[in-house]
């Protein structure tokens, strides 16, 4: 009994640094701080990790979501792809047969007018086919110029050469318009002079020993021009 109180009171003495208890105690501290460190560290990683698989859960979720609303874009786009050249065919069904219809009459009239040619009808019709051609080329050309400045000075030296004039685009045209709208409500008396002047017909001689009225408002061919356009309505 003695001795056990003797070593219960020495339990209580101050632990000297050279002790091997002293030792014993810092190698366990040591041992458990890199213990710590190491528990925090997969901790930090456990917790990056969960967040970094909810971040691609939700990213793959709206993948997901984006794909589902591509197809069915694509799928839309298919079927209305489907239904145009449907259409397509429809009117080139259409076109065939009203094709063939006007040739029919062209003959028929041509038989019955005792012509071998084409009528003047047909000429006329050809001729403002090409204007139609020929004016929607020319506002495409515009448009381009207007795209691309740096290709107006060719364009221009192009026109220049072959003696035509520049094209004008849709826009400026009808900014046209509206200033020559404008300018007639001003002046009225001028509108009225000028609307006869463009309605009245004129004669476009096709240098084929015939007279072909113009339609109202447009200008009047030289020899050259008709004759030009006759023979590329005929190619």
């Amino acid at each position: 009994m003695n001795s056990r109180n003797e070593t219960f009171r020495k339990s209580f003495n101050k632990v000297s640094e050279s002790s091997e208890e002293y030792e014993m105690k810092n190698q366990l501290e040591e041992q458990l701080r890199s213990v710590m460190d190491k528990y925090k560290y997969k901790r930090r990683q456990i917790r990056e990790l969960q967040e970094d698989l909810q971040t691609m859960s939700s990213a793959l979720d709206t993948t997901f979501r984006d794909e589902t609303a591509y197809m069915e874009m694509v799928e839309d786009r298919r079927n209305k792809i489907m239904q145009f050249r449907k259409e397509i065919d429809e009117q080139k069904e259409k076109l065939e047969r009203v094709q063939k219809q006007v040739a029919r009459s062209a003959r028929e009239a041509r038989v019955a007018r005792g012509n071998k040619g084409p009528m003047l009808e047909e000429r006329d019709m050809d001729l403002r086919e090409i204007r139609s051609k020929n004016k929607t080329i020319a506002e495409g050309i515009a448009d381009v110029m207007q795209l691309f400045p740096d290709a107006s000075e060719t364009i221009e030296l192009y026109f220049s050469q072959a003696g035509l004039p520049l094209p004008t685009s849709q826009s400026r045209s009808s900014s046209k318009a509206g200033s020559v709208r404008s300018s007639a409500r001003s002046s009225p008396r001028g509108s009225v002079t000028s609307a006869r002047s463009i309605t009245s017909p004129k004669a476009v001689d096709l240098g084929l020993g015939l007279q072909l009225t113009s339609p109202p408002g447009s200008r009047p061919l030289s020899a050259a021009s008709s004759r030009s356009s006759v023979r590329s309505a005929r190619k």
